[in-house]
């Protein structure tokens, strides 16, 4: 600590510290470790005639002395003070306002620790360009240990170093190419640029964004992300939550809990002022209920809330600068509005499951490059919309699948991980599928990707059928879709006499969909015989369950579909059953292997049940 002192400290300051009368000096260190250390250290140099006050963070209570009122006492006497604080929140308004000296305690560079390991070992060492920096006060002390000679010490602060910014044994994204994170990877990549410019000094501090929330369902991969943004800019990150405040508190009680609050945010300040630049991870941030949602424990909730309101104000807490702070939620309805203003998290991006160039991207990390991509693009697009967790334990049941036949990894892995074990499933199943592949490559309605029965990840049986982009729907395509939909309830009737509830039962289902459709067809998109128009495709949906007359003509164009895609099935039934049969068989079939099957088929006859006729 004399090192860091000496640094700090101008010479000539240094004497009239230790001769000058009634001075009032600031010490502004970079964390609430170094406060005790720095009170020891300066009166060890500058003699006992100094009274030096502080609060330290974690030593605040309810009921500690008036700092302001005490240090104005200590100067009318003729002493000298010096107050030790993180940060201007915590100096004490009479010294804050008459201080004759200001002086800011600098973590050590590599001079200030060539000399302390100097004094303490007694040995000369060279030091690489930022070894040690950015380590708390504690970090730096647990180094230097007597008798082990100064290129232990070198080696342990260049090791204490290199974990803290990069975990050197973690694979992490790259989010230059991490196409999964959406809009909060160009958020990112812009936030790095930003940061890279303002270690440049082409930019200043209130030109960068200084906050953003994440909101997303569990598994999406926001922790993930916020280790890959902190190696992205190459600073430090430091990880905390909501719920963590009142673990570390120990009692719960509301000065714990602000308590915590206030170390987090200088733990992350003391590490910006060594970095340049710091991120300070916020996890579970809707546990701080909204005001407006707090109930009768709104007193308490409020205080912890306006704390973390201040400590996230750029305008209003210099221990803000350099810290980038991030969080994340899994409920953004609970959060409070003031959170999201400007200068303090600022702006919500949802980050939701992957689409299927997201999931390629997700897949080619997580294989590390034992399966080619062109093997891996038929595996995306069957998970469906994954979440990052779905597609690591994928990958990783895949390994194990490999493991156990004693080869590589395959992507063929891959498809047996996602679809299980082959359970029993229900002959209606492969029928209801079969249909809906009929009717889209008899109608020639979109592209035909892949059909999958028991998948694990995303819907459990499915087909998926791709429309081009960019086209505009017309009433006829509309009806082409809703047909196809329909197609699965078609290929039941056709071979069992009736259809199961699987068609059925919510607004997702076939029927549900259907419903939707054409209710806009007719009351929303306006391409029937209505111009009136009635609302969103929602709205449409309402307002013909509760209007009689419209529920009718919904009903009539429904049964209207349904017997064409009656027709269809009845005209390709030999399509429907080889279809289902080799579901049955395989589980999965691309879209080309399902082609092949419907051109092949035998024309249209008739069938019986599916007991004797079917899989």
């Amino acid at each position: 600590m004399s090192a860091v002192l000496a640094a700090s400290i101008p010479r000539n300051l240094r004497r009239r510290l230790r001769h000058v009368q009634a001075l009032a000096v600031i010490l502004q260190v970079p964390g609430p470790d170094w406060i005790e250390p720095v009170q020891c250290a300066f009166k060890h140099a500058f003699g006992p005639r100094w009274v030096t006050v502080g609060r330290n963070v974690s030593g605040w209570t309810p009921y500690a002395p008036d700092l302001s009122a005490q240090a104005a006492d200590h100067l009318s006497e003729g002493r000298c003070v010096a107050a030790v604080c993180v940060g201007e929140t915590h100096v004490p308004q009479s010294l804050r306002l008459t201080a004759d000296h200001t002086i800011r305690i600098m973590p050590p560079d590599g001079e200030v620790l060539r000399r302390a390991i100097l004094r303490f070992a007694g040995a000369e060492v060279d030091l690489e360009p930022g070894v040690g920096e950015g380590l708390a006060y504690v970090d730096l002390l647990a180094c230097f240990r007597p008798g082990q000679g100064g290129r232990r010490i070198v080696d342990r602060l260049a090791n204490a170093s290199r974990l803290l910014t990069v975990q050197p044994d973690e694979r992490l994204p790259n989010l230059v190419d991490a196409v999964e994170y959406g809009e909060l990877q160009k958020w990112s990549l812009e936030l790095g640029e930003s940061i890279r410019l303002y270690r440049r000094k082409e930019l200043s501090w209130s030109d960068l964004p200084h906050g953003i929330c994440v909101a997303g369902p569990p598994g999406t991969g926001k922790s993930v992300w916020a280790r890959s943004l902190a190696r992205l800019c190459n600073c430090p990150i430091i990880f905390s939550s909501v719920p963590s405040w009142f673990v570390a508190g120990k009692t719960g009680y509301l000065d714990d809990c602000i308590r915590a609050v206030q170390k987090t945010f200088d733990t992350a300040a003391a590490a910006a002022l060594a970095h340049g630049v710091a991120i300070l991870m916020l996890d579970e941030v809707d546990a701080l209920p909204s005001r407006a949602s707090a109930g009768r424990n709104s007193d308490f909730w409020s205080a912890i809330l306006a704390e973390v309101l201040l400590r996230l104000d750029s305008g209003s807490s210099s221990s803000r600068t350099g810290v980038i702070v991030i969080s994340a939620t899994n409920r953004p309805s609970a959060l409070d509005d003031a959170l999201l203003r400007p200068g303090r998290l600022e702006r919500m991006v949802v980050l939701g499951p992957a689409d299927a160039p997201g999931i390629l991207s997700m897949l080619k990390f997580q294989v590390n490059g034992e399966v080619g991509e062109s093997d891996l693009v038929e595996v995306a697009q069957l998970m469906g919309r994954a979440t990052a967790a779905e597609v690591m334990a994928t990958v990783r049941e895949g390994r194990a699948i490999a493991r156990r036949a004693g080869r590589p990894l395959e992507a063929a892995d891959l498809k047996a991980a996602l679809l299980g074990d082959g359970a029993a499933v229900d002959d209606r199943v492969f029928a209801h599928e079969a249909g809906h592949v009929v009717l889209a490559l008899a109608l020639s309605y979109g592209r035909v990707r892949h059909c999958a029965i028991g998948a694990r990840v995303g819907p459990s049986n499915r087909t998926l059928i791709e429309v081009p982009e960019g086209s505009l729907a017309t009433r006829s395509t509309l009806e082409d879709g809703v047909t196809m939909t329909l197609g699965g309830r078609a290929a039941e009737m056709a071979l069992y006499g009736d259809c199961s509830i699987g068609a059925g039962g919510d607004e997702q289902s076939d029927v549900g969909l259907a419903t939707k459709v054409i209710s806009a067809l007719r009351l929303s998109y306006c391409v029937a015989d209505e111009m009136f128009f009635h609302g969103s495709p929602q709205e449409a949906v309402e307002a013909a369950r509760c209007d009689p007359h419209l529920r009718r003509l919904v009903d009539e164009d429904l049964r209207r579909l349904q017997k064409r895609a009656d027709a269809i099935v009845a005209e390709h039934l030999g399509a429907v059953i080889a279809i289902a049969q080799a579901m049955k068989s395989a589980r999965y079939i691309s879209g080309a292997e399902l082609k092949r099957i419907f051109d092949s088929a035998r024309p249209a006859r008739k069938a019986g049940k599916m007991g004797r006729a079917g899989p």
